[in-house]
Parts: C-alpha cells; structure tokens; sequence
C-alpha cells in the first residue's frame, strides 16, 4: 500500500472511529460500583471476577495482545509478583480480545499462575473504556482498574511497565 492510500484509509476511519468513541459508556471514576461482567477464561470457563471474588480486591488490567513484547513483559512482571499479590489477597484478571486458545497457550507458554479472560467482543473493554486508543476496532487499551470490595479504587490510563507491579501493591496499599 503506498502513502496517498494509507491516507485515504485513514481519512475514511477518523468519522467512524469517532463515531464509536461516542457512544462509549460514562467514564468511571474512583469510588464507582465497578460493573459486572461474565467472559470466558483461558480453559473455556465463564468467569465472572466481581461475584467470584465479592468483598475482595481484584485487578483488571487490559492489554493489547497476547505474545507481544509490552504484553508478555507486563504479564511476566505480574507473573513474578503473583506471590506478594497474594500475600495482599490480590485477585489479578488479564483481558485482551484474543480467543481463549489463545490465551492458553499464553498462559502455558510464560507459566502464568492467574486468570486470563477472553473479551472477544470488546464488550467489556467498551464497559470499562478501555476503547479509546485510536486502533481501539483491533486492540485494548493498555489499562489497569483496581477493585476493592465491589468499587474502584484507581484506575491507571497510563502504564508503566517499569513500574506497573509496584503501582499496583502501593495503589492497594492507600
């Protein structure tokens, strides 16, 4: 594909990618009902993190792609904290649109000790707007909410995968 038609493509996605920008759901923000949903997990099991682990803390945390650099470094990093996080009683959920194969294979490949869910649809993603990147139709935003007993307590738009374990216990920790 040659410049003038990348530009050309690009021009007809801007009305539709704001379009969809649109019709988002209200922003969350700290101290909001964190809602509920039901995806699959990476064995096929419908999971539902905010009634499995009621009155308990739980990350979501959102990501582009499976067996990606960023996304495999950000998986390995809550990976090799998973130990402090459950000392802390901390539930930690994946989310991307990709398939439940997928995700298991992911999850055996990098040893990884918790819950990936399969958003597919996006649906949850648009749920927790973490749909507002403009390639948004193809990934996730990079985002990671924080549940404590039902409710968010923080939500980190920008993530620092340098920091992004730590950012995590000390956001609890508040």
């Amino acid at each position: 594909m040659n410049h003038k038609a990348i530009l050309t493509l690009m021009l007809l996605l801007i009305p539709v990618l704001t379009l969809t920008k649109t019709k988002k759901n209200k922003n969350l923000i700290i101290g909001d009902q964190a809602p509920t949903f039901s995806l699959l997990d990476e064995t096929g099991k419908l999971r539902n993190p905010l009634t499995e682990f009621k009155n308990q803390k739980i990350v979501l945390y959102f990501y582009p792609k499976d067996n990606t650099p960023g996304c495999t470094k950000e998986a390995c990093q809550l990976r090799d904290a998973f130990d402090t996080y459950r000392e802390h009683q901390i539930n930690i959920f994946g989310l991307s649109y990709d398939s439940v194969k997928a995700h298991a294979k992911f999850k055996t490949k990098h040893n990884l000790p918790f819950t990936l869910l399969a958003d597919t649809d996006h649906a949850v993603a648009k749920l927790y707007n973490a749909n507002h990147n403009l390639l948004s139709f193809i990934y996730p935003q990079r985002k990671t909410i924080l549940i404590n007993h039902g409710k968010i307590i923080a939500i980190i738009e920008d993530v620092n995968l340098k920091t992004h374990t730590n950012d995590i216990l000390k956001l609890f920790a508040n």
